[in-house]
């Protein structure tokens, strides 16, 4: 039955029959905004899986990532400097929670991304792996050549490598607009 077809039901008063009326409106109006957000969605472009290759790629442009850690199952999440070489993930640091976590716990993850909130594109990679810190004189004067420069004032002459485990990364291309 429809809205307009209640208003002239002889059984039921006028009063509930426009609030009959007014509800199947609304619903109609939520129903086809619902349908419509739906298309919109439909027409968004899909995550799209990036190859370790390429993963590489784009971790190579960028100088700061976030290196994740977890000490007794609590996480926590560190904005650092790094470079690659070689599928190896260095990064320059300091004594503390961030460098005792990353070679005390028994894995860490690392994740670089690259966002455009105008277009509603980018990338994003992620490292899984486990770190040791850098001890040896042969090791510290290599990581110096690949000039990590850290932004935050203050001494950071610790090197933590990460040797990855898994390598991965997804992308949201530009869509058909």
């Amino acid at each position: 039955m429809r809205g307009r077809d209640l208003c002239q039901h002889p059984g039921l008063p006028q009063s509930r029959l426009l609030r009959a009326a007014e509800g199947l409106r609304a619903l109609r109006r939520t129903q086809d905004f619902d349908l419509n957000e739906v298309m919109e969605i439909n027409k968004r472009p899909k995550l799209k899986k990036l190859s370790e290759d390429r993963c590489w790629e784009l971790l190579s442009q960028k100088q700061i990532g976030r290196l994740a850690v977890a000490i007794q199952n609590v996480p926590d999440v560190f904005p650092v400097n790094y470079r690659i070489y070689d599928g190896m993930l260095f990064i320059r640091t300091t004594g503390g929670i961030k460098l005792a976590a990353a070679i005390l716990g028994t894995a860490v993850a690392f994740e670089v991304d690259a966002i455009d909130e105008v277009t509603e594109t980018g990338w994003s990679v992620v490292i899984r792996g486990t770190a040791t810190e850098l001890t040896k004189l042969d090791d510290l004067l290599f990581a110096e050549d690949l000039h990590i420069t850290p932004w935050a004032q203050g001494p950071r002459e610790r090197i933590v490598q990460i040797e990855p485990s898994v390598v991965t990364g997804r992308e949201i291309p530009r869509g058909a607009l």
